[in-house]
């Protein structure tokens, strides 16, 4: 586990995040709000070749963010397989590589913290990223069937995540493609809502499932930005997390042991839960972490309400009661 703690730079005792997901090279950097800490739940390209893995590192480099952590998804191919983009591209690929020094596409991410099924501690704050989400085609990246290989990947998250990041949403939250269907993973619900617990869950993937949703434990949000039209239009999401005080900064990770026992979780199977609605704008708050207690997310939109009338069927299910 990488650990970073330079309490020197931090200038109060919140870190403000700045969500987003699924901006496929689309996204201007002037439209990204300024924060401590970039969060990135995946699909940064469109195609997935080397060049646009290039564009978004140049793209991360004029962010002022001080740490971006960024994971891939299933559109950003040459992350997990350089052979999936075809001969021609692939042997372009390898040259680029071999002239740069790279040995790994990730070596081309020079300007964040790129997690794959791996752990970063920010200031005591432990975020883990996972790329993966359901398979349903077979040429995209990091996607696997549901069933026990899937559930493999989420046995991997320690259970002392702050906050997670995976690519593919749980299954019944902010997940309802256009077709009404749910496209989230059951297990990874079931292994969020009975061991993990975190803070907050980021992901992405599915463009029309935009929006947050709160079960009373974790924050999840859906943080697309392009829409199922892949216009960039949708608003990064912001929390604000209080740094721990007592909590030890460590430098690995050791093994968890995780249990194989059967979960049960209880779904809404009609239904997806997630609110497309906005909170004001805490900026210009002076009371906005009056009453917050540590590790008490606080989730608002930096561009305040969105011209958008919450009963829309865009995401059907609960509204979330405004933190």
């Amino acid at each position: 586990m990488e650990s970073i703690n330079p309490a020197s730079d931090v200038l109060t005792d919140m870190l403000k995040f700045v969500c987003i997901s699924d901006t496929h090279g689309l996204t201007d950097p002037t439209c990204i709000p300024d924060g401590d800490v970039l969060l990135h739940a995946g699909d940064f390209t469109l195609r997935g070749t080397w060049k646009q893995v290039d564009e978004f590192n140049n793209f991360l480099g004029q962010l002022p963010h001080k740490w971006k952590v960024v994971i891939a998804g299933n559109h950003d191919i040459c992350m997990q397989s350089k052979k999936k983009l075809g001969p021609m591209v692939y042997s372009m690929l390898t040259r680029h590589m071999e002239a740069k020094g790279y040995k790994q596409c990730k070596d081309m991410l020079t300007n964040c913290i790129y997690l794959q099924d791996e752990i970063v501690d920010i200031c005591g704050i432990k975020i883990y990223g996972s790329p993966w989400s359901i398979q349903y085609r077979g040429y995209d990246a990091f996607q696997l069937p549901e069933g026990d290989h899937m559930k493999m990947k989420w046995d991997k998250i320690p259970d002392d995540v702050d906050i997670l990041m995976t690519h593919g949403p749980p299954y019944g939250i902010c997940d309802i493609t256009k077709r009404g269907l749910h496209a989230g993973c059951l297990d990874l619900l079931s292994s969020i809502q009975t061991r993990i617990k975190p803070k907050v869950h980021v992901f992405g993937h599915i463009h029309e499932g935009y929006g947050k949703y709160n079960n009373g434990v974790t924050e999840f949000i859906n943080a697309a930005i392009c829409t199922v039209n892949y216009r960039p239009t949708n608003k990064p999401f912001i929390f604000y997390m209080k740094i721990p005080k007592q909590r030890e900064v460590t430098p690995h990770c050791s093994p968890v042991s995780i249990t194989s026992e059967k979960r049960e979780v209880t779904l809404n199977t009609k239904s997806s839960y997630c609110d497309t609605t906005c909170d004001s704008d805490l900026e210009d708050s002076t009371d906005a972490t009056k009453d917050l207690t540590t590790f008490r997310p606080v989730l608002n939109d930096i561009h305040g309400e969105r011209d958008l009338n919450p009963y829309d069927d865009i995401c059907t299910g609960l509204l979330v009661t405004k933190l």
